[in-house]
């Protein structure tokens, strides 16, 4: 038996046994491969106060929560030397009991993890990952280079926002073994199937020339960021397309952009997000569509990432489905613990 089977039939041993016993309590680890949790820009303290207070929340929604050793681990500004935290993240996604494995926080550090983690290792059997943000890093080289779908989502400190919608949106996207969402949305009208993929802009950019960017043509892109004005969008966008990424796409989803039109200007000199868009739009030959809440907002959808999807924007309504999505084998509201997904 080769190494990819053993770690299957660890798999299917270990959902026997939870069969066997009854239904268990679906398993969410946390991992921390980017910043650490403190109390505020600059400190060097982990913020305990606000860690039980995410982590009971996400306990109340019905999943059993485990935390690899460097949760309240602060070092600088990550949570541990790059070391520990690839390390931690591997033993996450490798672990045969853990159900889905979720990022404690976004911020900054992945990157800094990509060339020490084992492709190998993590193709051969490994726990879906939901993050957002710098968690874009590792959802991209797990697909990139072990061939992994994920999820963008929420990370745990995105609990601290108390936000029912985006609750209602993690639990749906885990619980049901067909992804569909409905929102609406304005642009360009178009029907299209391809694998849905993106996630933060910046740091999709940021892997362009490396073998942890997965090479696509045919697909959905979908982006989001935070506090980048419209100029900055625009030359990322345009570094993605002259580097032939987006031209080889069917269709463009834009997600949350706050913050992108706050120093846009005035008059005639005002450049804002609709015009860098517009520029994209016809240097592209791409449909748009804008209005997908999911990003860096309280209320985001979750996305899975990796998957072949049909996307349709008609009449102000944008539709997503994905038939396949990566969902743990155990979620709170499942009633049977289900088969090893296609893609382990």
């Amino acid at each position: 038996m080769n190494s990819s089977e053993s770690a299957a039939g660890r798999r299917r041993q270990s959902m026997t046994s939870h069969e066997s016993c009854g239904m268990r309590t679906p398993v969410l680890t946390v991992t921390a491969p980017s910043r650490a949790l403190v109390c505020g820009e600059g400190w060097d303290a982990f913020d305990a106060a606000r860690f039980e207070r995410i982590s009971s929340r996400v306990s109340a929604l019905g999943w059993q929560l485990r935390f690899t050793d460097n949760v309240r681990l602060v070092r600088q500004r990550f949570a541990g030397d790059e070391a520990t935290r690839a390390r931690c993240l591997t033993e996450a996604l490798r672990d045969p009991d853990t159900d889905l494995v979720m990022a404690l926080r976004g911020g900054y550090g992945a990157t800094r993890l990509l060339s020490l983690l084992d492709w190998k290792s993590l193709a051969e059997y490994s726990a879906p990952l939901i993050g957002l943000s710098d968690v874009t890093a590792l959802t991209m080289a797990l697909l990139a280079k072990a061939g992994k779908p994920g999820w963008q989502g929420p990370t745990l400190s995105w609990f601290d926002h108390n936000n029912d919608a985006c609750d209602a949106a993690f639990m749906k996207a885990m619980r049901e073994p067909r992804f569909l969402i409905e929102t609406p949305a304005a642009g360009d009208e178009f029907s299209a199937e391809g694998i849905l993929w993106g996630g933060n802009l910046t740091l999709i950019e940021s892997l362009i020339g490396t073998e942890y960017l997965p090479r696509i043509s045919g697909g959905i892109f979908v982006f989001e960021d935070v506090a980048e004005p419209a100029w900055r969008v625009d030359r990322m966008l345009n570094h993605l397309a002259d580097a032939g990424i987006l031209g080889s796409q069917k269709a463009i989803l834009v997600g949350s952009l706050r913050g992108a039109d706050d120093h846009a200007g005035a008059g005639q000199g005002r450049f804002d997000l609709g015009h860098c868009l517009e520029f994209i739009r016809q240097k592209c030959g791409l449909p748009i569509a804008t209005g997908l809440p999911f990003g860096h907002i309280p209320e985001t959808v979750t996305l899975p990432i990796g998957c072949s999807a049909r996307v349709s924007l008609r009449h102000g309504k944008l539709t997503i489905a994905v038939d396949e999505p990566p969902v743990p084998a155990n979620a709170p509201g499942v009633d049977a613990v289900r088969s090893p997904q296609w893609w382990f």
